[in-house]
C-alpha cells in the first residue's frame, strides 16, 4: 500500500508549522499519536489527578478502586510500559485485574478503555453493592469471553482455536493479533490476553498490550472493537514511523481526500 501522489514524502514533510493532517490505515500501525487522545477520555469527573517527581501522570477514582497511569518518564523506550489501568475491590486489596501497554500503541485505543471505565463508574451504585452484594461492572469478573471473538468476527478478523489451549484472532492483513491463553487456576495477576501489531508479518511487534485473567470481557471487547475498526487515525507526518511509511505498510491519504 502506498501514499497518494499528492502526499509529502517522509524526507519532505513540508513546513514545520504547517503539517497536513493525514488519515492512516491500518490504525494499529498509525503510531502513538497524541497522549491527549487517551488522557482526555481518562479525565473522569470526580477522579483525582497528580503528577509524580518523574512527571508521570496518575489518576484515581474517589474510592481508590480504579486507577489509570500515563508513565512517560524516565524516558520512553521500546517495550517499556507507558499506560497502565487497574481495578481492585477496595483500597488495601490486591489488584483484581490490570491493563498494560507500551509506548507505540495508538493512544486512541487506550482512550476506548477510558470511555468504558467512565461509563461503568457513573453507573456504580453503592446502595446496590451494600444491599444485594452486586459488584460494580468494573469488578464483575471476566464473564463471557465469546463477546470478544464476536466483535472481531464481525469486523472481518479470522478467529481460530478455542478450548483450554486458547484462541487467536488475526486482522485480515495479518499485521495485528489478539490472543487469549486461559489459566486453569484463574489467578487474577496472570496475563491472559495479549494484543500486538507486527508490520510485515515476520518482524517484531511494534507494540504490545496485555490484560490479566480477571479483566471483565466487555473492556476487552471495547478495546478489540477499536483495534479492528477499519477507519483510519489522524496523524501529522512527523508522527509516523518512517520505516513503515517507506516500506509501504501504511495506507495514507489527506484528511480532506
Amino acid at each position: 500500500m502506498t501514499a497518494t501522489s499528492s502526499m509529502p514524502t517522509p524526507d519532505e514533510p513540508g513546513p514545520a508549522l504547517d503539517f497536513p493532517l493525514l488519515t492512516v490505515r491500518p490504525r494499529y500501525l498509525a503510531g502513538p499519536g497524541q497522549p491527549d487522545a487517551a488522557l482526555d477520555r481518562l479525565d473522569i469527573p470526580g477522579w483525582s489527578w497528580f503528577d509524580d517527581d518523574s512527571a508521570n501522570c496518575h489518576t484515581f477514582s474517589p474510592c481508590q478502586r480504579l486507577y489509570a497511569g500515563f508513565l512517560p518518564e524516565p524516558g520512553i523506550r521500546p517495550g517499556r510500559e507507558l499506560w497502565r489501568i487497574w481495578a481492585r475491590p477496595h483500597r488495601k486489596a490486591p489488584l483484581a485485574w490490570s491493563f498494560s501497554a507500551n509506548s507505540n500503541i495508538p493512544a486512541e485505543l487506550v482512550g476506548t478503555l477510558g470511555t468504558a471505565l467512565a461509563h461503568d463508574w457513573h453507573r456504580t451504585s453503592p446502595d446496590a453493592e451494600a444491599t444485594i452484594g452486586e459488584p460494580p461492572a468494573f469488578l464483575a469478573g471476566p464473564g463471557d469471553t465469546d463477546l470478544v471473538w464476536s466483535v472481531l468476527y464481525e469486523r472481518g478478523w479470522v478467529v481460530i482455536g478455542g478450548g483450554p489451549d486458547g484462541s487467536d484472532a488475526f486482522a485480515r492483513d495479518g499485521q495485528a493479533r489478539l490472543s487469549h491463553r486461559p489459566h486453569q487456576d484463574g489467578t487474577p495477576g496472570q496475563r491472559a490476553w495479549t494484543a500486538t501489531a507486527t508490520p510485515g508479518l515476520d518482524g517484531q511487534p511494534i507494540w504490545t498490550a496485555t490484560f490479566t485473567a480477571q479483566t471483565p470481557a466487555h473492556y476487552i471487547a471495547a478495546f478489540a472493537d477499536a483495534l479492528a475498526d477499519p477507519d483510519g487515525l489522524i496523524r501529522e507526518p512527523h508522527q509516523l514511523d518512517r520505516r513503515l511509511w517507506q516500506s509501504h505498510h501504511l495506507d495514507i491519504s489527506n484528511v480532506s481526500a
